[in-house]
């Protein structure tokens, strides 16, 4: 029902005079009549009855007036606080498959928060690259940046940018390698299954020697290698810090590799202002 009808009643009502109401209301006399006669055929009953020049209000019209006053209380309460979620900052909910991706999003947060101070991002750091596609399956999130190509057909994948792979070690591990055969390498892993796992046995060709420990997170490989437990196969972006710094060192002669980042959101999801913004702001191109 257009509540406007229930507002054209409470005026009737109150002043008992359909000519006083449409001044009110700013509506002429036969448009506030039509109103009214059309929430008596809307409800079957009469609202109003008159004798002679006097309107008087019906019981029915009594208990709608006293219901339609606080349905309308309650509308103006409700368009209020939905004018709240208009007002709030869009949330871009983020899945991320590796803390990789964090090392880029710290200027995308700086550029949301000096630009763009009605975008907010939320950023999920999940497993693996499946479980960022199935939040992106069932709504969990906005978008997904992964370390290889999502595979359900309902994604549309983006690409991103490549990461450039290189085998590393603290200062006294690192002399301890060189020249050395790979079956001989204190070697610190990813789990069977994963991208970096793939990417290691890749870059040595399948000659991967026995691994010392098996992680499933790069942080965790990152720790071990700084605390001088072994040498490991990680993108560059994730140790360059403690590279410039003097805490790990790369070994030269050891084969480099490069890693895929994708993007992808659902195919069915509306593109939003603030989806927007992100892929505009991590330079990703998605026209294709």
């Amino acid at each position: 029902m257009d509540l406007r009808l229930l507002r054209t009643f409470q005026a009737v009502a109150e002043l008992e005079n359909i000519t006083q109401a449409a001044e009110r209301l700013n509506f002429t006399q036969p448009t506030v009549t039509a109103q009214i006669r059309q929430l008596e055929e809307h409800f079957g009953v009469r609202l109003f009855e008159r004798l002679g020049k006097r309107l008087y209000i019906t019981e029915a019209g009594r208990f709608l007036a006293c219901q339609s006053a606080n349905l309308l209380v309650l509308y103006e309460k409700l368009e209020g606080q939905m004018q709240d979620f208009t007002e709030r900052p869009e949330e871009v909910r983020l899945g991320i498959s590796s803390p990789l991706m964090n090392y880029h999003l710290s200027s995308v947060v700086r550029h949301f928060r000096r630009e763009k101070a009605n975008l907010s991002l939320q950023v999920d750091l999940c497993l693996s690259g499946a479980e960022v596609e199935n939040g992106l399956l069932n709504n969990r999130f906005d978008v997904g940046l992964l370390h290889e190509k999502p595979v359900s057909s309902l994604l549309s994948p983006f690409f991103w940018r490549k990461e450039a792979m290189i085998w590393v070690g603290c200062l006294d591990m690192v002399s301890l390698c060189q020249g050395k055969p790979l079956a001989e390498w204190p070697y610190l892993s990813f789990r069977p299954g994963t991208v970096m796992r793939e990417k290691s046995k890749g870059a040595m060709q399948e000659q991967e020697p026995d691994s010392l420990a098996e992680y499933s997170d790069s942080e965790g490989v990152k720790r071990a290698v700084l605390d001088g437990l072994g040498v490991a196969f990680l993108p560059e972006r994730l140790v360059q810090a403690e590279v410039e710094n003097g805490f790990l060192a790369i070994l030269t002669d050891a084969p480099a590799g490069q890693l895929e980042l994708w993007a992808a959101v659902h195919r069915d999801k509306e593109e939003t202002p603030g989806r927007k913004e992100l892929f505009a702001a991590l330079g990703i191109e998605t026209k294709k």
